[in-house]
């Protein structure tokens, strides 16, 4: 009798922390992945998309995004004074600083 008990209750709580330890580990085996679309275009001012009007520039890739019921309303990119300017954006992309927070630094003196 002691041993079918001693059994009973090492199934009871075997069963019990299968229980307790499965939700966590379906949590953990599915992570959230963020929703970001990352598009680069070279010096493209905001007004030339096809779909928003532009009577010459054709984008057909943005426009069928535009179509299917994306909306641009935001867009980062300030290389420089003046914005969209080729080089000093690149250079902004990649080291992922922007152009006014470069202060005190400067082009190394020509030799």
């Amino acid at each position: 009798m002691k041993t079918i008990c001693q059994c009973l209750i090492g199934v009871a709580i075997g069963a019990g922390l299968t229980c307790l330890l499965a939700p966590a580990g379906a949590a953990a085996a599915t992570p959230k992945r963020p929703n970001v679309l990352f598009l680069l275009t070279d010096d493209q001012r905001a007004d030339a998309l096809g779909a928003l009007g532009h009577p010459v520039v054709q984008t057909p890739n943005l426009d069928r995004l535009v179509h299917a019921g994306f909306v641009f309303r935001n867009a980062y990119c300030l290389g420089s004074n003046v914005p969209a300017v080729c080089s000093p954006s690149r250079n902004m992309l990649l080291s992922g600083r922007a152009y006014f927070r470069w202060k005190g630094l400067q082009a190394p003196a020509d030799q």
